[in-house]
């Protein structure tokens, strides 16, 4: 009789225990159903951006090859330019063969002063200032290297191969001992004129400048020449 009223007991516990066990394993099947079903939505999107447009890649590099052109157009046309000086009208401060370099944006707010060394276009070539934005030569184009001797409102006299800046005679230390500057075609005294500046040669005798063909627009000045970076004895300072 107490065997079966402890079976009867034990079948009524094991009857009213709850099935743990049993909701369990389902709840981790479904989490895990829904972890798996998580990771392929996640998997879709990364192969899908393996996968690149080649038209769009094609159009990302031209946009990268378009900007590089953009940006190294205004570094030429406003920041830095390197030049060679190709004859001798400013020996001793640059001799021939001399690499320099030239600022653009010496000038875009300000005018050449005296004794700056500049560039300037002394012939114009066939396409405009415009093309200086283009890694091109300007067809035509003729650039001399100068010194600035005198700016707008300056008078200049040449006397017994000096020379007189509105009346006082200009230390030009950049001369050798026995240069002498004649007047030329440009006769004694030449006040220049608004936009316009005198320049010369430092090496008088055989330089072609302002004593030849007169005073040079402002707008036709191309940079300040600041620096030489060749040959490599001689890389330094300009002035």
């Amino acid at each position: 009789m107490e065997n079966e009223i402890k079976m009867t007991n034990n079948q009524e516990v094991f009857e009213n225990a709850e099935p743990q066990v049993v909701e369990t394993t389902a709840e981790e099947v479904v989490v895990e159903n829904e972890n798996a079903t998580e990771e392929t939505v996640d998997e879709q999107p990364t192969k899908a951006a393996k996968k690149k447009d080649p038209v769009k890649e094609i159009l990302s590099w031209i946009a990268v090859l378009l900007l590089a052109f953009v940006i190294g157009g205004l570094i030429r046309r406003f920041g830095i330019m390197t030049i060679q000086v190709d004859h001798s009208s400013m020996y001793p401060t640059c001799h021939d063969g001399d690499k320099v370099l030239i600022s653009r944006m010496a000038y875009l707010f300000d005018e050449p002063d005296r004794g700056d060394i500049i560039v300037y276009i002394q012939q114009h070539g066939k396409y405009g200032m415009w093309i200086d934005a283009l890694p091109v030569v300007n067809p035509g184009e003729v650039n001399y290297i100068k010194r600035v001797i005198a700016v707008a409102g300056d008078t200049i006299s040449i006397k017994d191969g000096e020379v007189y800046l509105n009346g006082e005679l200009l230390e030009e230390e950049y001369l050798t001992d026995t240069m002498k500057t004649m007047a030329g075609a440009a006769g004694s005294t030449i006040t220049v004129p608004e936009g316009y500046i005198f320049v010369m040669g430092d090496n008088r005798t055989v330089s072609i400048d302002s004593r030849s063909f007169g005073c040079v627009k402002v707008e036709d000045v191309k940079g300040k020449v600041f620096f030489r970076v060749g040959p490599t004895d001689s890389i330094g300072k300009v002035k």
